[in-house]
């Protein structure tokens, strides 16, 4: 608007100094008009019958050709004494005028003022919508292509049924009350928004929007009898979707049956800011994505559950290639993530080359944690899940005995799972080598196995030993016990 109200105030400046010319060129016009008037009455007596017949003048000048030079000169010289008399007594003529002069250009000016208000009339920063069926109408009538569509929320909205964002369109939501809730009617249990192109909610003053105060908009997905739904706040329903949001937005209160209480994605989600929280559903309270999720800034995503569970569940990852993406440095938000299939190795949060001149890992971990996750797996200084290191042990229960003459037994329990591997020497003498390359008999983390020896003559002092190898390859100390 700015933009446009200057390009009035140029149109109007060079308007008027069109018309200024024109409004001096009058005034110098007018004076010209009264002196040819006043000398000509200066002899009114004579010349006033010959200002009659100057009408006819092609015919008189012939017949008085001579005659003029000779009035003229007598006339001439009377004139300068009665010329200044006249301007004298007629100054107020002329000063009458040029007051009337300037406001002739200020009818004209009037011009200059229609385009203002027209220019105000007509530009147009965002629809400004005060229903669902107007937010409905907005987005239908929003164009496809690169350029965003700005729709201003004007007051609470119920909705009744889901919004579509169809492919190709973007579209971003703002408010201009200084606060407004979208929530969702009781008999409504979907996708409150299914976004196939790319939605974004963000704060009127970052889009410069003149018509448009900072308020806040919260999307409430809880029902009035704190029943289930069935779906999401926001569903990005396609790969090639994607959604955006930052401080100006608070996603709350839905509770799903289904993935992703607030945030279900298939396409990429960027947390610029903004708050998540008090959402519940079967996995990823927060968000449920196969996707990545960017965050930065002020962004929080805490205090959601799975739906019947009271344990942390905020954003879940599936697949192998889903995770967390710091692009900016966290200032103050903070977020908990899982992978839904916890492995080894696993990366979960990863900081992008904008963001990696100015945060570190460790920096992250302080606000990016693991929600409780079965197996005790930790994220290590890469991201990656790893399970805390365990030195593999054996810990004696009951043995050796014999169990013949030749033969003896001992029951052992692993701290971990892996393998075992087990022999004996005569005491005193070089301790058993065993083949850890090659597989040996597996066991599991606190079950505890009976390793039998055969074959042990008795003639000489006996020692037994138990070798563990966990999954990683780490090996125990040999457990040794005299027979």
């Amino acid at each position: 608007m700015r933009k446009k109200q200057l390009f009035a105030l140029v149109m109007a400046g060079m308007l008027t100094f069109s018309l200024t010319p024109a409004s001096s060129y009058a005034e110098e016009v007018v004076p010209v008009a009264e002196t040819v008037e006043e000398s000509a009455p200066a002899p009114e007596e004579t010349v006033v019958q010959e200002e009659s017949a100057p009408a006819p003048a092609p015919e008189v000048v012939p017949d008085t050709p001579a005659p003029a030079p000779e009035i003229v000169p007598e006339e001439v010289q009377p004139a300068p004494e009665e010329i200044p008399s006249a301007p004298e007594e007629e100054p107020s003529a002329p000063e009458e005028p040029a007051p009337e002069v300037p406001q002739e250009p200020e009818t004209p000016a009037e011009p200059t003022a229609t385009p203002v208000p027209e220019e105000e009339e007509t530009e147009t920063t965002a629809d400004v919508v005060t229903s669902e069926a107007d937010l409905i109408f907005a987005i239908t009538m929003a164009p496809a292509g690169d350029e965003y569509t700005t729709i201003i929320i004007g007051n609470d909205i119920e909705l009744t049924k889901t919004i579509e964002i169809p492919a190709g369109k973007k579209i971003c939501i703002i408010t201009s009350a200084q606060a407004a809730e979208i929530s969702r009617a009781d008999d409504f249990k979907g996708d409150m928004f299914r976004v196939e192109g790319v939605l974004t909610f963000q704060e009127a003053e970052l889009l410069s929007a003149e018509s448009a105060a900072t308020g806040k908009i919260t999307i409430n997905g809880a029902l009035s009898d704190g029943s289930f739904v069935d779906g999401s706040i926001i569903n990005v329903a396609k790969a090639e979707a994607a959604f955006a949001m930052d401080d100006s937005l608070t996603l709350t209160g839905n509770c799903s049956q289904g993935k992703g209480g607030a945030i279900n994605a298939k396409g990429m989600v960027a947390l610029f800011g903004g708050t998540i929280t008090d959402n519940k559903a079967i996995d990823g309270g927060g968000i449920y994505t196969d996707n990545i999720v960017s965050i930065e800034g002020k962004a929080s995503v805490t205090g959601n559950k799975s739906l019947l569970g009271v344990d942390e569940n905020n954003i879940a990852l599936e697949g192998e290639l889903s995770m967390v993406a710091v692009d900016k440095p966290l200032t103050a938000g903070k977020a908990g993530v899982h992978a839904v299939t916890p492995a080894e190795g696993r990366g979960l949060v990863v900081i992008t080359a904008n963001a990696a001149p100015y945060t570190t890992m460790a920096e992250v971990l302080t606000m990016i944690t693991l929600d409780p996750t079965a197996g005790g797996y930790t994220i290590n200084q890469n991201g990656m899940l790893e399970l805390p290191h365990i030195n593999p042990d054996l810990t004696r229960i009951s043995g050796p005995a014999w169990t013949s003459h030749t033969t003896a037994e001992i029951t052992v329990q692993p701290n971990v799972d892996g393998w075992y591997y087990a022999g004996f020497a005569e005491s005193g003498m070089a301790v058993p080598v065993f083949d850890v390359a090659s597989e040996g008999t597996p066991v599991q983390a606190d079950v505890p196995f009976v390793v039998t020896f055969e074959n042990i003559e008795t003639e000489k002092p006996v020692t037994i030993y138990v070798l563990l190898k966990d999954q990683m390859g780490n090996l125990s100390a040999k457990k040794a016990a005299p027979l």
